[in-house]
């Protein structure tokens, strides 16, 4: 019996646990340490075909380097550990050093020079660019006017046009001659005809100026003035004081002037580049939104991965953002998914997008320079978000936020850096009718120790915390707690149009943000245009004194009943405010955020 038994686990299947990847290996090796696969996808095959139950947590041990992805990397169930144990994917080097990139690096060798600092490259395999990296570092489409950084405001997206009029229900702009002349929009026609695409991109509320469109152009009106949109429905009006719209043109080879600028002719598939200094770096195309999308998977931990170089969409349609899935980590009806000691930066669309997803955790993870936002909940509940620094967010989306949680409840965040934001720090946000109802509520989300600082950047009407349609003063009270919060210096880009630039924290929406629960927080330096919100403005419906004193101020309410409900303890606006109760030194990230990340992104605060 004993030498039967000896004889059955000699000749049964060992199966390996785990999996070494490297940029060095070959896919037909069996991804063991010395014959390491090349690709995650054929570790993720090699994952999918072990015998279940796992008698241990399987590992993918990546080697430092680069992963160009050609399609997206799924995990799904056949991915997914059991409860006991679970898939790790892990770096094997330095944290952060094994890189999963999102785009396509172009060969150096096939560059030609054209007139005025310009280079092209024919990509007959490419049917659009709409992203381009150059050193890992966002380009732009050509644009008119050019790009202006302006000073303190490194995420804004001047220089813009300040003109003209919009059709409130018909898809056009009147641009002003002293912005666009005939001979300039009959340019702008011939370049449409041509087939070249251009796009508006408009911040089209005027007044009420925080959301940021961009729109496909399919003619102009030159005489008039008039330039046409491809959108049936766009969200186009001035606001009260029809001030004009803040806006500029992008696309066109004949607006190609300017460093990182570029164009792609879709027609003859031909790439125009105008490099940052000499040229001659690396030049990244993004080809994929979703670097990994994680759907019905469960018991997957993401250790010391970085993402980068991440696709974006061509244009924004007349729809919120937040039923937008386009993250380059979108997780989808899963559980139990962990991200830590992971960095996303140059990322076209959201960093990281949760949908339906409950239980996971994301922690001492650096997300920088992303299109759109950091860290987003939508139907999630649950979560924990520890100890990130998120900053440089809303690139290519003015509606961004560093951390938003929308429609979920139970979540928490804790320990987060933000700034350089073109909207948000945080944002809470429900769906709440008129009538009080919620199918999934808002509710009992805690955010703590949270540092927020240049943020709002390029939008008004806003606040550096901000929490909308949470509830309603006669439904159901969805309470959200907020506790040792600093937000320093939420203010706006110049040339914003908005009659309400944007403060501290912004209880928004008539009479939805009821009873919410505020403890420490600290406002400094909110927009010193904000004029604040008066009893006039609505009516005498709080009484006849006018509440716009300077502390005041640091709280917006859309409509006095939200703040004036709320169960407030040690803040700013109020009289009784002492900063010692303020625990400035936990406030932010703590000694739990990699060495690596704190050391490299010292220079980018």
């Amino acid at each position: 019996m004993i030498r039967l038994l000896t004889l059955l686990l000699l000749i049964a299947p060992v199966h390996a646990t785990s999996f070494h990847v490297s940029p060095d290996g070959k896919n037909s090796n069996d991804g063991g340490t010395n014959a390491p696969f090349a690709s995650f996808h054929r570790a993720l095959e090699a994952v999918a075909a072990l015998p279940r139950p796992w008698t241990s947590d399987v590992v993918i041990k990546a080697a430092p380097g680069d992963y160009f992805l050609e399609s997206t990397l799924k995990l799904g169930p056949e991915h997914s550990g059991d409860g006991k144990h679970r898939l790790i994917i892990r770096s094997a080097g330095p944290t952060g050093s094994a890189t999963l990139v999102g785009g396509m690096k172009l060969d150096p060798r096939r560059w030609r020079r054209a007139d005025g600092g310009i280079f092209y490259q024919d990509l007959a395999e490419v049917d659009r660019v709409d992203i381009l990296y150059e050193n890992r570092i966002k380009g732009r489409k050509a644009r008119f006017p050019n790009h202006e950084s302006l000073k303190d405001f490194p995420v804004a997206d001047g220089r813009y046009f300040i003109s003209g009029q919009v059709g409130t229900t018909e898809p056009w702009l009147t641009a002003e001659a002293k912005d666009l002349s005939v001979e300039e929009l009959s340019k702008l026609n011939q370049d449409v005809k041509a087939a070249t695409e251009s796009y508006l991109v408009v911040w089209g509320h005027g007044s009420c100026d925080w959301h940021k469109w961009i729109y496909a152009i399919t003619h102009t009106e030159p005489k008039i003035g008039r330039i046409h949109i491809s959108e049936k429905n766009p969200i186009l009006h001035q606001g009260a004081k029809r001030k004009g719209c803040r806006y500029y043109i992008e696309g066109g080879l004949r607006y190609l002037d300017a460093p990182r600028e570029f164009h792609f002719d879709r027609t003859n598939k031909r790439l125009y580049y105008m490099p940052d200094g000499v040229g001659g770096g690396e030049v990244i195309i993004g080809t994929l939104n979703k670097v990994i999308h994680a759907r019905k998977a469960k018991n997957v931990s993401l250790e010391g991965i970085r993402v980068t170089c991440s696709d974006v969409l061509s244009h924004t349609p007349s729809a919120f953002p937040w039923v937008d899935l386009e993250a380059a980590l979108l997780i989808e009806h899963s559980l139990s998914i962990s991200v830590k000691d992971c960095r996303f930066d140059s990322i076209g669309q959201s960093a990281i997008q949760l949908h339906h997803s409950d239980n996971n955790r994301i922690e001492n993870t650096w997300i920088s320079r992303v299109g759109h936002s950091g860290i987003r909940m939508l139907y999630s509940d649950g979560n924990t978000v520890h100890n990130c620094l998120i900053h440089d967010i809303g690139l290519r989306r003015v509606f961004s936020e560093g951390l938003g949680i929308y429609k979920s409840k139970n979540n928490t965040a804790t320990h987060l850096e933000i700034f350089n934001s073109a909207r948000y720090g945080v944002t809470l946000r429900g769906m709440v009718g008129d009538l009080g109802v919620e199918v999934h509520p808002t509710t009992n989300n805690r955010c703590e120790y949270i540092k927020v600082y240049n943020v709002n950047q390029d939008s008004g009407d806003s606040g550096g915390i901000h929490m909308a349609r949470v509830n309603r003063e006669n439904g159901e009270s969805y309470i959200n707690h907020y506790n040792q919060i600093t937000v320093f210096r939420s203010m706006a880009q110049p040339q914003l149009t908005e009659e309400f630039p944007p403060t501290g924290v912004y209880l928004d929406y008539k009479k939805s943000c009821m009873n919410q629960s505020l403890s420490n927080i600290e406002v400094r330096h909110y927009d010193p245009r904000y004029p604040g919100y008066t009893v006039k403005r609505f009516n005498g419906m709080y009484g006849d004194k006018d509440r716009t004193s300077a502390k005041q101020k640091q709280i917006m309410q859309n409509r006095p009943w939200n703040n004036d409900s709320s169960t407030k303890a040690n803040c700013s606006w109020q009289d009784d405010f002492d900063p010692k109760h303020m625990e400035y030194d936990k406030i932010g990230l703590t000694a739990g955020f990699p060495v690596t990340y704190r050391r490299l992104s010292k220079a980018e605060r």
